[in-house]
């Protein structure tokens, strides 16, 4: 699995524990149950958890190019 997946699916997981599954879905798009944690614990996501870094062109690799020329 690559590891950018990896980490997003970890913030998932911790986001899902500590502030709710409101912004949650099931493996077919449909919505989970509905389940919001206490600000104590929504506070404490936010403080442990920096933003993902932004992703750029110049951040990922690059796995082909084509030619506007021909």
């Amino acid at each position: 699995m690559p590891r950018n997946l990896v980490l997003k699916l970890r913030v998932k997981a911790k986001f899902e524990a500590f502030v709710g599954t409101h912004w949650s879905f099931n493996e077919v798009g449909g919505p989970v149950s509905k389940q919001m944690r206490n600000k104590t614990l929504t506070q404490r996501f936010y403080l442990e958890e920096s933003p993902l870094p932004a992703v750029t062109p110049e951040s990922r690799p690059i796995i082909g190019w084509f030619s506007l020329a021909d």
